[in-house]
Parts: C-alpha cells; sequence; structure tokens
C-alpha cells in the first residue's frame, strides 16, 4: 500500500470512521466525529454528514448535506446528477469536461443542494434525487425513489415516494423539533 493510502486511512480512522475506511471516500468531506462509513460506500466532495451517522453502501454526491444519528442502508443513492431532459441531446457532451465542450457543474448545480435531516433511516435500495430535502426524523422505506421534500417524522415509501403516515402525532412532532435533541 502507497504512503498516500496509508495516511489517507489514518486519517479517516482518526476522525472517527473504521480504520479500513474505503479508499473511495474524498479527503474533502465534513464530519462531526464519531461517523460510521463502511467499505462499499462512496462519498464525493462537498459532502457533510453528522456525528453518530452511518453509510452501509451506495454513493453520495457533491452538494449533500446529512445530519446527525442517520442510518443509511445498503446500495442508496443520492443526489446524483441528472441528464438534461430540455437539451439537444441527453448525453453528457454537451456539459461534460471530460468531452472538452462544457461544464459538469453548469447544468447540475441547478438543482441545489440535498439535504438529510438529523435522526432519518434510510432503507435499502433508496434513491434521493438531486436537490430534496429530507425532514428531521423521517423514515424512507426500502426501494423508494424521493423526488419530493419529505415532511420530519413521514414515513415514506413507494416509487415515487409518498407519505404513508407519520411516525408520531402533530404535536408530538412539534414538541421533538422544539427539543432538538441531536
Amino acid at each position: 500500500m502507497c504512503i498516500r493510502k496509508t495516511i489517507k486511512r489514518w486519517w479517516l480512522a482518526r476522525q472517527g470512521l473504521f480504520a479500513n475506511a474505503p479508499e473511495n471516500i474524498s479527503s474533502k468531506i465534513h464530519f462531526e466525529s464519531p461517523v460510521r462509513i463502511f467499505d462499499k460506500a462512496w462519498i464525493e466532495d462537498d459532502v457533510s454528514i453528522g456525528r453518530y451517522t452511518y453509510v452501509n453502501s451506495g454513493r453520495i454526491f457533491a452538494g449533500t448535506t446529512i445530519g446527525r444519528f442517520c442510518a443509511v442502508s445498503w446500495n442508496v443513492m443520492i443526489a446524483a446528477p441528472e441528464h438534461p431532459l430540455s437539451w439537444l441531446s441527453v448525453h453528457p457532451f454537451q456539459y461534460s469536461p471530460e468531452y472538452g465542450l462544457g461544464q459538469l457543474q453548469s447544468y447540475n448545480e441547478q438543482a441545489g443542494a440535498t439535504v438529510i435531516g438529523n435522526d432519518v433511516w434510510i432503507g435499502a435500495n433508496v434513491v434521493i434525487r438531486r436537490g430534496v430535502t429530507v425532514g428531521d426524523g423521517a423514515v424512507i422505506g426500502a426501494g423508494a425513489i424521493v423526488s419530493k421534500d419529505v415532511p420530519a417524522y413521514a414515513i415514506v415509501g413507494g416509487v415515487p415516494a409518498k407519505i404513508i403516515r407519520y411516525r408520531f402525532s402533530a404535536d408530538e412532532i412539534a414538541a421533538l423539533l422544539a427539543s432538538r435533541w441531536w
């Protein structure tokens, strides 16, 4: 193992991640220690993760903020870049620097930041679109595709994700949000 990889693993372990943290985690992520990131997670630059959150596997793209005490299950995709449906072509040659004609950020930054609140549980095989906000205490059922904002303490599921019910009464939700226990 080269010196750079060894230093990166040491740095990630020192920050509260597993000692065998994967190589596919950007060293430019921001997080509060401790955070647990498992071997099959891919995390890009400009991602912020709150303390006591864990990420099992999947990919978290740039421009994402994840709160504290969140549980991210297997094969989760958060804030993936999208193809422009109103442009001449859906192919990335128009905006991806690798084709020499444009800038990736010129299209994909238009959707805005993706925000996952505190104490959110994201089930296996979930896709959360770029620019979506998931409220505190929400639960996203396995296999859901989240294309719209999710209210605090809502349980959502399906394709596209819809509210199934709320975890608590309106008064209890108000009290939990006011407590900011996380």
